[in-house]
């Protein structure tokens, strides 16, 4: 895992694994009409998208893309997102984060 960033999240030795950079956006749906409204943008830049931590005797990992640890065909087009895009190589970071949460790395 990359290096520690004390208080990247008002936790100390947590390792940012993902930063989303200064342009990005976040989109929030309308609560009363998620499905049907245009969501709100705001800002998201330099947001932390995954972190990673040792808890007591543990470790711990969050994401916050739930896509990036699956394999789906999306849209009309049916076009492969996740771990099945080409070009992408979630699979070495799964096997790499579920290797430090099992202590095999360090």
């Amino acid at each position: 895992m990359p290096s520690s960033e004390a208080g990247a999240s008002g936790v100390a030795d947590v390792t940012v694994l993902f930063r989303l950079p200064p342009d990005a956006r976040e989109q929030i749906p309308d609560e009363e009409r998620p499905f049907e409204a245009k969501p709100h943008e705001v800002p998201a830049g330099d947001k932390a998208q995954g972190l990673a931590l040792r808890y007591g005797k543990g470790r711990v990992v969050i994401l916050g893309e739930a896509a990036m640890l699956t394999a789906q065909l999306a849209g009309g087009a049916r076009e492969k997102v996740g771990m099945n895009m080409p070009g992408l190589d979630n699979r070495q970071f799964v096997l790499n984060t579920m290797r430090w949460l099992a202590g095999v790395l360090d």
